[in-house]
């Protein structure tokens, strides 16, 4: 594992992720993106089976833990099997969690 406990804990429950998957070659980025447990299901389908067949040692994942700002730090699979058990536990099963708290928002006319 490379992430923090509280970092797995602030991705699942921040309900959105973005993965930044780096395959091989430079030119082979992949950015990863979802907000519920299918997408989640999908992308730890796709590392497993990166895993069993592409030994490039120059493979890099990266996950955006920020909150306001990026803040991109290196994941492997079993960061992304404890991401999805505290996204379950916080949210239950659901695919699209309902993460935006009801608000009454403002706008202030421009000077």
């Amino acid at each position: 594992m490379w992430l923090t406990s509280d970092q797995q804990v602030n991705v699942a429950r921040r309900a959105c992720w973005y993965f930044d998957c780096y395959f091989g070659p430079p030119d082979n980025s992949v950015i990863f993106t979802g907000d519920g447990l299918e997408d989640l299901n999908s992308l730890i389908a796709r590392l497993t089976s990166n895993a069993l067949h592409n030994h490039n040692n120059k493979q890099q994942f990266l996950c955006d833990t920020g909150f306001q700002y990026s803040l991109w730090r290196r994941f492997d699979l079993e960061d992304l099997a404890a991401i999805r058990n505290q996204f379950i536990q916080f949210y239950g099963s659901v695919n699209k969690p309902n993460c935006y708290l009801a608000r009454q928002g403002a706008a202030f006319p421009r000077a």
